[in-house]
């Protein structure tokens, strides 16, 4: 009894070791494709199509997900969305779209107008200084969103073992649930590089930007006041006492009235 009682808790923990191994597997199938991305970013020499790709491929998605097809359309939203991630001019273009049919006309319109801003960007940063600055978007929002989705996974994965009281697998609900979450950050890195590429700019030297929250403000007048302290500290030597010629009681008095110093000035002393 003792023998068959071991066996059933050696195999219940190989079991467990098993699941878990599992799980990890999809974790890393995840990591190794964020990884290999990063690799591409930090090794490649020109950015910049493949930020114009990002770019492009960001409209399309909203296009798709607010126009889907065989749906009722969210002209609204699509609206909104567009002007949040790009700006008003390119949203504009969605007027009296509310039809999916209407949306490859709409599309060749935006499209026009974001190269032309893209082109403008390129031309203000130049393309030497763009391709370092895309790099640096990239990598900031691919770091930032996969710390965010490695967090998401936790959470999936602490609560996936209560899927087994609604009869179902759950490893076969973590793959789908895992598969969704990494789909919705890979998204969300698109959308992100979007954002960030056609409103980044750079500071030209001799103008100082302003304080943009509270943590430069206080900087600035930590500095402020550390400034104003060293010039306190420093001060100016003072002049002693000037020597005056002594006044006799019998002297012409110094104000000028004519009398003598003891009938004036002198008559208190």
């Amino acid at each position: 009894a003792i023998e068959s009682a071991q066996k059933k808790v050696e195999q219940y923990h190989f079991d467990i070791r098993k699941q878990l191994l599992q799980y990890d597997s999809v974790m890393n199938q995840q990591r190794i494709a964020i990884y290999d991305e990063r690799k591409r970013i930090l090794f490649a020499d020109d950015l910049i199509e493949h930020t114009w790709q990002i770019i492009t491929d960001t409209l399309d998605e909203i296009l798709e997900s607010y126009y889907p097809e065989g749906q009722e359309a969210d002209q609204k939203g699509a609206v909104l969305k567009i002007k949040a991630v790009f700006n008003g001019r390119v949203a504009e273009c969605l007027t009296n779209v509310d039809d999916r049919s209407l949306l490859p006309e709409a599309r060749e319109k935006m499209i026009s107008l974001l190269r032309d801003e893209f082109e403008a960007k390129l031309e203000e940063l130049g393309r030497e200084t763009a391709n370092t600055i895309f790099k640096m978007i990239l990598l900031h929002v691919v770091d930032s969103h996969w710390k965010e989705h490695l967090l998401a996974m936790d959470e999936l994965r602490r609560g996936i073992g209560l899927r087994a009281l609604g009869q179902k697998d759950p490893l076969l609900e973590y793959q789908f649930e895992s598969y969704n979450l990494f789909q919705q950050m890979l998204g969300s890195i698109r959308e992100g590089v979007a954002r960030l590429a056609l409103k980044v700019s750079v500071a030209r030297e001799g103008k100082t930007p302003l304080p943009q929250n509270r943590r430069e403000i206080r900087d600035l007048a930590l500095v402020g006041s550390a400034s104003a302290a060293g010039s306190e500290g420093r001060t100016e030597p003072t002049q002693g006492p000037r020597r005056t010629q002594k006044v006799g009681r019998n002297d012409p008095c110094p104000c000028g009235s004519g009398k003598k110093y003891k009938y004036c000035c002198g008559r208190n002393g």
